[in-house]
Order: C-alpha cells, then structure tokens, then sequence
C-alpha cells in the first residue's frame, strides 16, 4: 500500500485512516484505554501532508515528524464537561501508552506556543502525541527522511511499512482492571441473576407455605 491519496483532509487528520495499516490496532487500543478511563477521546491529527507539516507551530521541517508516516496521532482528552485541560489525565495515559513500547510527547520540551487550547494548562510537553515507534527513535532517523525529497520519502516508508504484518501488541494485552470503571448498567446487569434467583427461592417458599 503506498501513500493513501484517496482519504480525504478529515480523514487523513482526524479518523485512525490515516495511519499504516500494521500499527492501527496499537492506536484503537489507544482510544479504547481512553474510553476506559471514563474519557471521550477527540482525534486532533494523524496524517499531515509536507505542506499542512510547515504550517504548524513544530519545529519538525521537512518530513521531520512522524505524523506525515502514518505513526502518530494526536488526541486531545475530553469529559462530560468539555476539553479537559488538566495534566494528570494525560500523562496517566501517557504513561500507560509509554508502558506498552509507545512514545509519549508529554515529556518533550514544548515545541508549541503558549495559548493553544489544551497546552497552556496540561504542559509543558506535547501532551497530545501519542506515537508508535518501537523499532525507531523518538524522532524521525535519517535513514528514513530525506529532507530534500519530503515526499519522495514519505511515498518510500509507507510503501515499507504497510507491507508489515498487523501489529497487536497492545491488543493482546489484558485491561487493567483499575482501569476499568464499572458502569451502572453493566452492575445492573450483573445482579439481573442474582435477582431472578430470589424471586424463584421467594415463591417457592410461598408454595409449600400454603400447602
């Protein structure tokens, strides 16, 4: 599979199209961990082209960054109540992403300016990005960017690296259970059982009663 010239702007920066096909379970189980946790996980970007990668704030030039290969995705973490700007939420997540073999940007030194909704409070560090580059450094190598050919070597890494068999690493990892809020409904559920038994035994009792 090379480069996705078929998606769409929103699709390529906003859904899980946007990145390599091998590495999309680790991102779902990402999102899922989220949810988890009693969040609702909003897709900020994925997929940038060398253009739409010069017109943000990074630092990351050329195809400096992992968002334009498919390894990236940046979320931002919202409740009931609205964004949350909060730091903790982020980096428990960050840290359990970082335990599973991801990259955490919470860590970095802000590449971002100050004002930017979901940074002033939550930083310092890209506490949005969440990359999955195990068999890479942090930062894009040189042995897979070219510079001068920005996407002449995003069309060559993803031509690579769609070819790789579908990664689960994290998908076959077991949930945490303190990870793991119980909802109303489903304790609802899990006592239906326990119930129906009772009104069974009651109106047993009952029958031999009038006998």
């Amino acid at each position: 599979m090379s480069y996705p010239i078929h998606l769409s702007r929103t699709e390529r920066l906003s859904t899980l199209a946007g990145v390599t096909p091998h590495v999309r379970p680790e991102f779902e189980a990402l999102v899922e961990e989220a949810k988890a946790r009693g969040m609702r996980p909003f897709i900020v970007s994925v997929l940038r082209s060398c253009e739409e990668q010069k017109g943000t704030a990074s630092k990351a030039r050329g195809c400096r960054s992992w968002h334009l290969l498919g390894r990236a995705v940046d979320l931002q973490l919202q409740s009931n109540r609205g964004r949350i700007d909060d730091r903790e939420p982020y980096e428990e997540l960050g840290r359990w992403w970082e335990s599973h073999g991801g990259v955490w940007g919470g860590d970095w030194e802000t590449t971002y300016p100050r004002g930017i909704p979901g940074y002033e409070a939550a930083g310092p560090g890209d506490v949005v990005h969440f990359q999955w580059t195990p068999e890479y450094t942090a930062r894009v190598p040189d042995s897979v960017c070219d510079d001068s050919d920005c996407q002449g070597s995003v069309n060559r890494f993803w031509e690579e690296d769609s070819g790789r068999a579908p990664s689960t690493t994290i998908a076959r990892t077991a949930p945490s259970p303190l990870s793991r809020p119980v909802s109303r409904r489903v304790r609802g559920a899990s006592l239906a059982p326990l119930v129906m038994t009772g009104l069974v035994i009651a109106g047993a009792v009952m029958l031999l009663k009038g006998k």
